[in-house]
């Protein structure tokens, strides 16, 4: 997810969003695609770095009102503690169930309570800390990732499925074509030529791709950790079939790519 402010930025945010675009391409079209993904805002060369370049102009996510919070709590849960839909204006003028009643005097102490003024005044302190880029960011990598215990996939992260695509006769051909574009579209990140991506005309938090590649998540008690590795010298590919674990370099010894022909072999 892409946000117009800056978003968690840590190794669980990394969306394989455009090499989602690159990996479905037969080896031949490659090329071809290099002119045309401006629109997708991947460019084919240039010697100044842009992907960032809108990171450190992007406002910080704001800490919400708690009285903004209560109202839209309670909006949400009205269709479960109200005999009329929420969005009729005189819903409120129905006589109250006694669940109605209980949540709207839970969310009325809950406002009171000098303990929760406290913590929203430290949320707010949080978000100032010249540390913090986002308030939220640390909290929620661990709450959501790192440290919940359930499979990423589906309860946190998403995945991605390619269609069946005809032109590719074998499940290594397939492979083959899928590496090299990877290999294309991680080139363009790592060498920051990535165009940012926009919504109209406002740029969005770019933070999670940083992780997208050469990222590792170690398990550990209670919460797990994640490291980055040099792109420039890791370039090994692991393949997994049947239980069994292949590695092998992408990289020949003058340090160019392998064709899809090579890798297919």
């Amino acid at each position: 997810m892409l946000f117009p402010f800056r978003i968690p930025g840590g190794p669980a945010c990394g969306a394989a969003l455009g090499a989602a675009l690159w990996a479905g391409s037969h080896p031949h079209e490659i090329n071809s695609m290099r002119s045309q993904l401006s629109h997708f805002g991947m460019p084919s060369h240039r010697s100044k770095a842009i992907t960032y370049q809108h990171q450190d102009s992007l406002p910080h996510l704001p800490v919400p009102e708690l009285q903004s919070t209560a109202h839209k709590y309670f909006r949400s849960i009205l269709p479960l503690v109200s005999p009329q839909e929420p969005n009729t204006p005189s819903a409120s003028d129905l006589t109250p169930t006694p669940s109605y009643e209980h949540t709207k005097a839970c969310i009325e102490d809950f406002l009171k309570s000098p303990l929760v003024k406290e913590l929203q005044a430290r949320l707010k302190k949080r978000a100032e800390d010249e540390g913090h880029d986002n308030w939220l960011s640390d909290l929620y990598n661990q709450w959501a990732y790192m440290g919940a215990r359930e499979p990423l996939i589906p309860f946190s992260s998403y995945y991605i499925a390619h269609k069946p695509d005809h032109r590719w006769t074998t499940a290594a051909k397939r492979a083959s074509g899928l590496v090299r574009a990877i290999l294309e579209f991680r080139n363009l990140l790592e060498t920051e030529q990535l165009e940012p991506k926009f919504a109209r005309s406002v740029p969005l938090c770019m933070a999670g791709y940083r992780w997208l590649f050469n990222s590792c998540r170690y398990p550990s008690k209670p919460s797990d950790t994640a490291k980055k590795f040099d792109p420039q010298v890791n370039n090994h590919l692991v393949v997994i079939r049947k239980g069994q674990f292949f590695e092998f370099s992408v990289t020949k010894p003058d340090g160019s790519w392998l064709s899809t022909t090579e890798l297919e072999l």
